[in-house]
């Protein structure tokens, strides 16, 4: 298991994000998880993917449906 600090970097980047239009606990989500160098953070929130594909190129991790990412996964 991976462990993240809230510091002041993490806590920069989060209202960097919140800036963007992430909700408070997403765009922590989404720091953590690139903090982390997640492959990708698995949601089923609608809003949080659709603002995800609006600013993937900020984003340094991939942001997907886990329906989605199992299909494009396993299918290819």
């Amino acid at each position: 298991m991976i462990s993240i600090n809230i510091d002041e970097e993490v806590d920069s980047r989060s209202q960097q994000l919140e800036g963007l239009g992430f909700g408070l606990y997403d765009s922590f989500h989404i720091v953590c998880a690139e903090v982390a160098q997640a492959d990708v953070l698995l949601s089923t929130d609608d809003r949080l993917l659709r603002n995800s594909l609006r600013h993937q190129g900020l984003l340094k991790v991939s942001v997907d449906n886990p329906v989605t990412w199992l299909m494009k996964t396993f299918l290819n």
